[in-house]
């Protein structure tokens, strides 16, 4: 593995960094909103943008929780979308997509 080094001008080589790369921020709005959601109706503080709902351990009974919550926020979202997307930036995507966001 290489090593980040950084020549006399102190500017990184290019060599490649073992530590672990930041989780990816949140790719828009709706994207936020939803992870603000899911964390809220699955009482989870560690939902990632890329995280399956129902690998959080959401059910139908919390999926209707969810899309109850995003409809109230405004956004159009359905229980299959949820099971169709799983993660909150698939159906921030999705979410968009129809709406032309």
């Amino acid at each position: 593995m290489a090593e980040n080094s950084t020549p006399g001008n102190g500017e990184p080589d290019g060599g490649v960094s073992s530590a672990p790369a930041p989780p990816a921020p949140a790719g828009s709005g709706t994207e936020e909103l939803l992870l603000r959601l899911f964390a809220q109706v699955l009482d989870r503080d560690d939902v990632g943008a890329d995280a399956g709902f129902e690998d959080l351990r959401g059910d139908s009974i919390a999926a209707i929780r969810l899309v109850t919550a995003a409809r109230k926020a405004g956004l159009a979202l359905k229980v299959r979308d949820v099971f169709t997307h799983q993660s909150a930036r698939r159906l921030a995507r999705a979410v968009d997509g129809r709406s032309g966001a």
